[in-house]
């Protein structure tokens, strides 16, 4: 519950993760995930419910916490006035590491990353980018079996993020490590998870596993636009006449309409704007992002019907 409001922070969420799942819990800003996750780690204290982590209730013992999951927030934590390295290393002897081990995880990992001389500045030095990755890092020494990741890739560039994510899976399928995840970067996360939990105004609005999801968006087609400068009126004034969800970016058009009005659908579009408005189209299959934008369509603002 938020201090002096009435509505819950989160309100009766109920989730089951077994042991080497890839959960990815999903919504719109301010739906509750960060909430969900402090919980989760301890950071929190809900107002009523259990959560139990490998057996252990972490409500009435979050002390146990810090030894058995790894966990990574949206904001930097306090110590940085030491290096990279220190940092990880330091993680390491506090998960019962000794000096030896922590500093050889230290390194394999920095190395992966590339981290190359940013490893021994200190983070006051670096960069917001830089800064991130070396807490993001530290979640994985001391080879936690349970990670809790809030927005792991916010900040981390194009080829940090590919390393990143080869790297999560790699260390799960050796470990056998659980996975809570959030992130609004669903096409990159698509590839990696195995429950989805989708989040909005406190609620759990659903949760199953990707491919009994993504069944709900199969009567749908994602049909993605790129317009020439100046119709974009021409085209809105269409789609008002259609149903499905649009979404908007300057110069791009997503429509994700059924299956059985793709071809009314591009009929108009092309009686509309004409041929030569349109720069590229393509038609695509669901994803997980057109199952997002599905489910949350009543409550997110959007263009069309």
């Amino acid at each position: 519950m938020y201090r002096g409001r009435t509505q819950p922070a989160n309100d009766h969420i109920s989730l089951s993760v077994e042991r080497g799942q890839f959960l990815g819990v999903f919504g719109p800003n301010g739906a509750g995930k960060t909430t969900l996750v402090k919980q989760l780690v301890g950071l929190l204290r809900p107002t009523s419910g259990a959560i139990v982590l490998d057996g252990e209730d972490v409500v009435a013992d979050p002390g146990s916490i810090p030894l058995k999951v790894g966990y990574y927030g949206q904001k930097v934590a306090a110590l940085r006035h030491h290096t990279a390295r220190e940092v990880l290393v330091f993680t390491g002897c506090l998960r019962g590491l000794s000096l030896a081990e922590a500093r050889s995880q230290a390194g394999q990992v920095m190395d992966r990353f590339g981290m190359g001389s940013h490893a021994d500045r200190r983070l006051s030095r670096q960069s917001g980018g830089e800064q991130r990755l070396a807490v993001l890092l530290s979640t994985f020494i001391g080879t936690p079996e349970i990670l809790v990741l809030d927005e792991p890739t916010n900040e981390l560039d194009p080829a940090r993020r590919r390393v990143f994510w080869d790297f999560l899976r790699e260390y799960v399928r050796a470990r056998r490590a659980t996975v809570v995840l959030t992130t609004h970067n669903l096409t990159e996360a698509e590839d990696v998870i195995d429950t989805v939990a989708l989040i909005d105004q406190g609620r759990l609005v659903a949760n199953d596993t990707l491919g009994a999801l993504k069944r709900l968006a199969d009567d749908r087609i994602r049909l993605e636009l790129r317009l020439r400068p100046g119709i974009d009126q021409g085209i809105e004034q269409a789609l008002e006449t259609m149903e499905g969800s649009v979404q908007v970016q300057p110069g791009r058009w997503t429509v994700l309409a059924p299956r059985e009005r793709v071809d009314q659908l591009v009929r108009l579009l092309i009686d509309s704007v004409g041929g030569e408005g349109i720069d590229d189209f393509r038609l695509v299959t669901p994803s997980l992002e057109d199952l997002y934008l599905q489910l949350t369509a009543n409550t997110l603002p959007h263009h069309g019907r």
